[in-house]
């Protein structure tokens, strides 16, 4: 947030080609429409399914694949049964029987449908937001604004859970990539906020591409993750999970969940 932004191009590349902004005189209007956006999203969101492929990987000094796993799931987002309460719950299964893979040494990775709750009007007040200026991404005309939580006001967190271990909250600062007309968003990048020496655990980055998906039967269209890639730092190894969905269906379901906070969990 307090970077300069030579220094913000050199962590974060995905800002090359920014037109850095002047002043902060647009950020409270673009608050404004991207939390009017998001809030509209979680409110009137339909039960989706999806095909979601999951590639883990184990990374070396240089940051390649050293082992890879991967496997396919049928991939659940569904509305909280509480009206009162925003937000989406996932749920994963195998689309087939017998599909078994060891991730021994890996991470599992969830929570991507929710990660814009940040810019929901009722979490806004929680968070610091910088406007950084305009920016051409994936097509489209975008403004980019930088957030950071602040610690004694958030309510919202991640979930780092060490099998057999701990469980650490995290905290996040990021990056939005927000269509200029629509307000919608169309890319996030979140970073811990600070490390967590507690889990070791040292970096975690999750970056998230959304794309319209449309469903015919309804005639709605939704912007769904269609890509999204997280790199965790954890006891000075470097792991990286790969979610892609396809096959993007509608559904009903009548009974009650369960909620769960997002989570990054070591098998």
């Amino acid at each position: 947030m307090d970077r300069t932004f030579p220094e913000l191009l050199q962590t974060v590349p995905d800002l090359a080609g920014l037109e850095p902004a002047d002043t902060q005189e647009e950020l409270p209007s673009i608050l404004k429409a991207v939390g009017e956006r998001v809030e509209a999203f979680f409110r009137d969101f339909q039960n989706t399914s999806s095909l979601e492929q999951i590639k883990h990987e184990v990374l070396d000094r240089n940051g390649r694949p050293a082992h890879v796993q991967t496997e396919v799931r049928q991939y659940l987002l569904i509305r909280r049964p509480d009206a009162t309460t925003l937000g989406l719950e996932e749920f994963r299964a195998n689309p087939s029987e017998g599909q078994q893979i060891s991730l021994a040494g890996m991470i599992t990775t969830e929570g991507f449908a929710s990660q814009a709750e940040v810019f929901l009007p009722t979490f806004q007040q929680e968070s610091r937001f910088n406007y950084l200026g305009r920016q051409v991404v994936q097509g489209h005309k975008t403004q980019v604004v930088a957030f950071a939580q602040q610690p004694a006001l958030a309510r919202l967190y991640g979930d780092f859970a060490v099998r057999n271990g701990p469980h650490a909250k995290t905290l996040q600062q990021g990056f939005a990539w927000i269509d200029s007309n629509t307000h919608q968003i169309i890319r996030l990048r979140a970073d811990l906020l600070y490390p967590v020496p507690r889990v070791k655990l040292t970096r975690q980055t999750t970056v998230v591409r959304y794309a319209e998906v449309h469903f015919k039967k309804a005639s709605l269209r939704l912007w769904l993750p269609c890509e999204v890639i997280v790199t965790v730092e954890y006891k000075g190894r470097l792991l990286r999970n790969l979610h892609f969905y396809s096959d993007f269906r509608m559904f009903k379901v009548e009974s009650s969940w369960k909620v769960k906070p997002p989570k990054v969990e070591e098998p």
